[in-house]
C-alpha cells in the first residue's frame, strides 16, 4: 500500500482553482479527469458517515437488476444521523428507523475502503415502501429482473418484509409476480 502523501490546504485550494482537482466534500479532493462513479462516491460518503448505506435504484444498479440510470445516488442513513455535505453529485438521503438500519445490509470493499449497500431483497422491499416516490414500475421491473437472474430469496425476501413492517402490503404484489 502506498504512503499518504502530505499535501498543504493552499495547494490543494491552488489545484481547485487551477482545474486539476474538484472539491466533492470539505476537505476531499479528487482529480479533475477521475469521474466519481456511484462506487466511489458511496465508498467516499462512508469515509465521512459510516452509517451510510447505497439503497433503492442505485443499490438496484449496483446488483444489475434494474434498466433505470440512477438520477443520484441513494443513500438511507438512520434517522438522526446527518448526511455529509456533497459538492457536484447528486446525493438523495432516505432516513430509516434505527433498528431497522441493519437489516439486509451487506458490506463490500473497493480501492477506497469499505461500503455498504442493501441486499437484493432488502433493496426490492425499500422500493416497495417508497413506491409512491419512486415508482411501482421500479419494483414490479426490479423483481423480475431478480427472479430471472436467479438473484432472489423469496424466504429472505418475506423475512425482511416482515420485520420491515411491509409484509402484509407486499404479500399481493408477491403472489401476483411469482405466480
Amino acid at each position: 500500500m502506498a504512503k499518504k502523501q502530505e499535501v498543504s490546504r493552499g495547494t490543494l485550494y491552488y489545484r481547485e482553482a487551477k482545474g486539476d482537482l474538484i472539491r466533492l466534500m470539505p476537505g476531499f479532493f479528487v482529480n479533475a479527469d477521475e469521474l466519481p462513479t456511484e462506487e466511489k462516491m458511496i465508498q467516499w460518503i462512508t469515509a465521512r458517515q459510516p452509517a451510510a448505506t447505497m439503497n433503492l435504484i442505485s443499490a438496484l444498479s449496483h446488483h444489475g437488476i434494474t434498466t433505470q440510470i440512477p438520477a443520484y445516488l441513494s443513500v438511507a442513513l438512520p434517522r438522526g444521523v446527518r448526511m455529509p455535505r456533497v459538492y457536484d453529485y447528486p446525493v438523495k438521503a432516505w432516513a430509516t428507523k434505527r433498528e431497522w438500519a441493519e437489516i439486509g445490509v451487506d458490506e463490500y470493499r473497493g480501492e477506497f475502503g469499505p461500503y455498504r449497500v442493501t441486499s437484493p431483497e432488502r433493496t426490492l422491499v425499500d422500493c416497495f415502501r417508497y413506491r409512491h416516490k419512486i415508482g411501482l414500475d421500479v419494483f414490479m421491473e426490479a423483481l423480475t429482473m431478480a427472479r430471472q437472474q436467479k438473484k432472489l430469496d423469496t424466504w429472505k425476501l418475506d423475512d425482511i418484509a416482515r420485520r420491515l413492517s411491509a409484509s402484509r402490503l407486499i404479500t399481493p404484489y408477491l403472489k401476483m409476480a411469482l405466480a
